[in-house]
């Protein structure tokens, strides 16, 4: 889509519709850019509603008698209206378009496809590409009351080859071009260490997904609600943490609706995904999984805190494998929560934001701030 409307189109009928904008064409953004990543907002509401409106000017398309008259635009732009933070007052369309030239340098990006890594052969996710909408952008600057502070329209770009084509392959990683990492904690024991941990990563403002254990979740019902009521995800670790391998079909299917059914009862935020214990797996595992509509995930970076090897060791894993979209294996040890507190600063000094792993492996556009290098 090379504007707001296609240059040929017109109307079809006296009615003067405007056209709809098919599902291949994407949905429409407000990227907030000139406050990071703040509420972005999808507008395809508001350009239907714009659309219908300026349609019969675009299109040129004959106005019957009952019509309103036609919406006229002013030449300049309002005093005090801004564009992703630049100030537009009393510019024309040409000012607009020099604008637009350089927010799209910056901003506009093409999709990227799913695919299986060659050496893991997990799926590593999707990318949706970005494409400012620029005759939309004119119009709703030219047509914006004085002082509107407008974050421009983008159009998202679906790529070809999604995720949701590979339905049993585990995670091993989240797309390398995402600046962000995950931490994932399965929780099977550790207990005692989750008050601190759970205060360590409220001070410092981190989300992160918890891979509870069911049969934990019944021993600790007050410290799994706690968990629920706290910003984190909670994901499938199995009902009583067994070698799958060695299950049938069946029976990991049981383990695994069991745990579903734990979580939900606490009415947190679950998300679809599931840790298989000592990361083991199959291709009946990935099976059971996947008819039960949860992602297989391993890890990228396992720090085997498990062993107690030292907060610093644990650092030093973690920063040497560093990487774009990790997915980083932890546990609830009191070593864990030491190295957390050196990990955070280190990760975020290095550019990294951490995420909690539904935002890792979603396909939304990158903004430049989170691309990787």
């Amino acid at each position: 889509m090379s504007g707001f409307f296609p240059p040929s189109a017109r109307c079809p009928d006296p009615s003067c519709r405007p056209p709809v904008p098919s599902d291949r064409a994407g949905r429409l953004e407000v990227a907030g850019l000139s406050q990071g990543r703040k509420g972005k907002l999808y507008t395809t509401m508001l350009t239907l509603l714009t659309g219908a409106l300026l349609f019969p000017l675009l299109s040129g398309c004959a106005l019957s008698p009952r019509d309103p008259p036609p919406l006229e635009l002013p030449m300049v732009v309002q005093d005090g209206v801004t564009l992703a933070a630049f100030d537009l007052s009393g510019a024309g369309r040409p000012e607009i378009e020099d604008l637009l030239d350089k927010l799209a340098s910056l901003y506009d990006s093409r999709p990227v496809e799913a695919r299986l890594d060659p050496v893991t052969h997990g799926v590593i996710p999707e990318l949706r590409g970005r494409r400012l909408l620029r005759e939309a952008n004119v119009l709703a600057a030219l047509s914006a009351p004085s002082g509107a502070a407008l974050s421009p329209l983008f159009e998202e770009i679906v790529p070809d080859k999604t995720m949701a084509m590979f339905p049993e392959a585990p995670v091993y990683q989240a797309n390398p071009a995402r600046r962000e990492v995950s931490f994932c904690i399965n929780v099977a024991w550790g207990e005692e260490n989750l008050p601190s941990l759970l205060d360590l990563l409220e001070e410092q403002r981190v989300e992160v997904t918890f891979f509870l254990q069911g049969s934990w979740i019944k021993k600790n019902p007050a410290l799994a609600r706690q968990l629920a009521a706290s910003r984190h995800e909670l994901a499938n670790h199995t009902l009583t943490h067994p070698h799958l391998n060695q299950l049938s079909e069946a029976a990991i299917r049981q383990e695994l609706q069991a745990t579903e059914a734990l979580l939900s009862s606490l009415g947190g935020r679950t998300v679809p995904y599931f840790a298989p214990p000592y990361g083991e797996f199959n291709p009946v595992v990935l099976k059971a999984a996947s008819s039960l509509r949860l992602r297989t995930v391993l890890w990228t970076v396992d720090t085997v805190d498990w062993k107690r090897p030292g907060p610093e060791v644990i650092v030093r894993r973690v920063l040497d494998r560093l990487t774009g979209g990790a997915i980083i294996l932890m546990h609830p040890t009191e070593q864990t929560g030491q190295a957390m507190g050196i990990m955070i600063p280190a990760l975020r000094q290095h550019g990294y934001r951490i995420v909690p792993l539904s935002r890792l492996l979603s396909p939304y556009p990158l903004d430049p701030k989170e691309a990787s290098p």
